[in-house]
């Protein structure tokens, strides 16, 4: 068994694709726990980071297994230099922000998160923004722009510091596919 205060430098990538999530500053670096997802292991984040190979996560859908402690701004997915987020809104609402949007900035879901509870997530960079909580997928109706960022880097901070992410995640998964069946398949 792993002690629960082990400091995590890097979350494996499963996909074999050697995208691994890292983080070499120790008090930037989430532990793992065994417990704290009802049994199920997870890296919680106290004000943590990981960087991952930069994606441009049009023509995607980010998944996440999450369990927030506190309701603020906190990001899942953003980029380390660019202002452009996957996050929750500080009423736990799934939302999309950028400083230059590909879709429109502040974008969010109509359903909410239960702090301390896993739930399922998911964001969907279609023709239209998409989200999707514990299976009740939400199309937006908001277009994607011409331009406006639309690459990631880092998992659970806002540009170099902010607004990080205070609780467990326990698995993320991006896939190269839009398609509602794909997203049902990955959500079951």
């Amino acid at each position: 068994t792993i002690p629960q205060s082990v400091s995590i430098r890097e979350w494996k990538d499963k996909s074999g694709n050697e995208n691994h999530a890292t983080q070499t500053t120790t008090d930037d670096q989430p532990t793992i726990t065994t417990s704290g997802m009802s049994g199920k292991s997870g890296l919680d984040f106290n004000n943590d980071k990981l960087s991952i190979p930069a994606i441009d996560m049009v023509g995607k859908t980010l998944f996440a297994v999450i369990q927030p402690d506190t309701s603020q701004e906190q990001q899942i997915l953003s980029h380390s230099s660019i202002n452009v987020q996957l996050r929750l809104s500080d009423s736990n609402k799934l939302q999309y922000a950028a400083d230059s949007p590909l879709y429109t900035s502040g974008t969010a879901s109509t359903g909410t998160l239960a702090n301390n509870q896993i739930s399922i997530v998911c964001f969907t960079l279609d023709n239209t923004l998409g989200f999707s909580i514990n299976g009740t997928y939400q199309d937006s109706g908001v277009s994607k722009g011409s331009s406006g960022s639309s690459i990631f880097n880092q998992i659970g901070t806002r540009e170099a510091s902010s607004e990080r992410f205070n609780g467990k995640m326990g698995e993320i998964m991006i896939i190269d596919s839009v398609s509602s069946t794909e997203r049902q398949k990955v959500e079951s």
